[in-house]
């Protein structure tokens, strides 16, 4: 004779034992990709150091303009453009806003008079 309540309640208490037996014995979860000692590890550490950490997610974009008539460098454009550059860089989010004219805006911006730190690059073996 088939018995299915039977099986059903069977089968929910062998789920429920799985579960319960594997939030204690399971260990602890981890959310980060850190794997110490590997190369792109030391990459991602050394881009966090030196260019912040939104360059070492790559958390990026570009913003492409252009002008109906005349040039991009002409003063008329560079006024419009400037205030939308500082509007961008006060958006949520945004860390740095690198003008086409050389300018840059945002709390997130390298400062200009630090000088460039080298470092080696091992070659290929």
């Amino acid at each position: 004779m088939r018995k299915p309540v039977i099986a059903i309640i069977s089968w929910f208490v062998v789920f429920l034992v799985i579960g319960v037996l594997g939030g204690r014995f399971g260990g602890e979860l981890k959310d980060s990709f850190e794997l110490p000692g590997t190369e792109s590890q030391v990459a991602q550490n050394l881009l966090s150091e030196t260019a912040g950490a939104d360059a070492a997610s790559g958390a990026t974009a570009n913003l492409v303009w252009g002008v109906d008539s005349g040039t991009v460098t002409d003063a008329e454009v560079k006024q419009t453009v400037t205030p939308l550059m500082e509007k961008f860089a006060d958006l949520p989010g945004v860390a740095c806003v690198s003008s086409p004219y050389g300018q840059t805006y945002g709390s997130g911006c390298p400062s200009q008079e630090r000088e460039p730190s080298p470092f080696p690059l091992p070659p290929e073996v």
